[in-house]
């Protein structure tokens, strides 16, 4: 897996999405699966800086030929969000604003999978390509 670390700071998540692009171009991934995972990258990088309170983060890519992995690790406040379940009755009232992005991430990608493992929140997607 290749890997992009840094100390959190106003520019990383636009140098992490540009480590994940070049790698996916890198390895001649169509256009339309680079898309998919830069807006999937795009959705958690936010989460992750705007709620962790991390000071490091990783990002990890790894193309199999069969599947695109990406795995996103920060030292943040510890929190799961395979956990979290949209509350289907405030989005029909119209209570709910926001927070579609780990929707989105499900449906792009076939395996969304969450560890917290020696202080690192690790979140880890991959997107079949056959």
């Amino acid at each position: 897996m290749k890997n992009f670390e840094a100390d959190m700071g106003p520019e990383v998540g636009k140098r992490a999405a540009q480590f994940l692009e070049t790698a996916m171009k890198a390895d001649g991934l169509d256009v339309t699966l680079i898309s998919k995972m830069n807006i999937v990258a795009d959705e958690l990088l936010a989460n992750i800086l705007s709620y962790s309170n991390a000071g490091k983060i990783r990002v990890g890519y790894e193309y199999t030929g069969d599947a695109v992995i990406l795995e996103f690790s920060d030292n943040g406040i510890p929190y799961d969000p395979t956990q979290r379940a949209r509350d289907k009755e405030k989005e029909e009232d119209g209570q709910t604003i926001g927070g579609w992005g780990l929707t989105i991430v499900r449906k792009m990608t076939d395996s969304f999978t969450y560890r917290y493992e020696n202080g690192m929140n690790c979140l880890k997607v991959s997107k079949n390509c056959n």
